[in-house]
């Protein structure tokens, strides 16, 4: 029998405190299926969206049971070299643009390196990603926040990072531990770095989870270097699958999604902790996304859209006709440098 979460009300924005007001209702968990509806309530400033009122802090272990399986999957997982054409222009391309030595000697087709060096202007964006837009750093210190089981820490030390990593989750904390990387199991709260530790921090889809991501950023703001890079990519609650599909939102995920912050809200976030902030939305998660929603929407649950190649042409044509949107994208990408 599922136990009943206990809620608290949180009528204030937990991006910039501003009095919140109602946004969506009839929430639900489709991806796990825990029990109750939610509500989210929206920033009138920043636009943001939380869940008013929300689980307790207490309540953290039942908001991930164990079909929960993300952090935990092996998705990601290999640091090996991905091969095929357009990954060997990927390659050229992260060399190119973020000065990662001799990728273009270890991609397996020569063809997509001449392919990558050529349209190298219009792939950063994409290839970028994979090292969430960090340059190389010789002997650069990096640590990944809600690191799961490790794969971008994997990845980043086999191109040259000394990395350690966060994660909340006992089983995908340890699955990284097993691949002898140095992660810290807990919250970030519970973690001591000395000031100045790292040349750089990344999130990926993490900041949504926190309860107080103003003092988590503060924490994080301590341990990094002045002039280096924190980078955090979370969903868009501006973005056109929420516009479209409002409570049936995949990336909504109540009651997990605590916070989901607008580019607004990293920017009055971050800039108060002086941080030089750059943000942009990205469509890299559009396809995925919107089946997913338009599953919950049409069938109820997740998973119920099979792949075809006719429906994703058309989900993507319809990606890139609204990627003209500005600010339309599926993720938040939040690239900020401390002063």
């Amino acid at each position: 029998m599922s136990v009943a979460i206990e809620t608290e009300p949180a009528e204030l924005c937990p991006g910039c405190s501003r009095q919140g007001r109602l946004a969506l209702a009839g929430g639900r968990d489709y991806v796990c299926g825990l029990p109750g509806e939610w509500t989210f309530w929206a920033c009138p400033a920043c636009h943001s969206l939380w869940p008013n009122p929300r689980p307790v802090e207490n309540a953290l272990p039942l908001l991930y049971p164990q079909n929960y399986i993300f952090t935990r999957s092996d998705e990601g997982s290999n640091a090996a070299f991905p091969t095929g054409l357009i990954a060997s222009a990927k390659l050229a391309a992260l060399q190119r643009r973020f000065a990662y030595e001799s990728l273009e000697q270890q991609a397996d087709r020569r063809a997509g390196v001449w392919l990558g060096r050529f349209l190298s202007p219009f792939l950063w964006k994409k290839a970028g990603y994979s090292v969430r837009f960090l340059a190389r750093k010789a002997g650069g210190k990096l640590l990944d926040v809600g690191c799961g089981n490790g794969g971008l820490m994997d990845w980043m030390q086999h191109l040259g990072w000394e990395v350690q990593g966060i994660e909340v989750d006992p089983v995908a904390a340890q699955r990284a531990i097993d691949r002898g990387l140095r992660v810290h199991q807990g919250k970030v709260e519970d973690v001591v770095f000395p000031p100045s530790s790292f040349d750089a921090i990344t999130m990926t889809h993490v900041a949504e989870h926190f309860f107080d991501p103003r003092k988590v950023f503060r924490i994080l703001e301590r341990a990094l270097k002045p002039g280096g890079v924190f980078v955090s990519v979370s969903p868009n609650p501006s973005g056109m699958s929420r516009r479209l599909f409002g409570n049936k939102w995949y990336a909504l995920d109540p009651p997990r999604h605590l916070f989901l912050p607008t580019a607004s809200a990293y920017r009055l976030m971050l800039e108060s902790l002086g941080f030089e902030v750059q943000t942009r939305t990205s469509m890299r998660r559009f396809y995925w996304d919107f089946k997913e929603s338009l599953s919950i929407a049409t069938r109820g649950r997740v998973g119920a859209i099979p792949d075809s190649t006719m429906f994703k042409i058309a989900v993507r044509a319809l990606g890139a006709l609204f990627s003209c949107i500005p600010g339309a994208g599926e993720e938040v990408i939040c690239y900020a440098t401390k002063r």
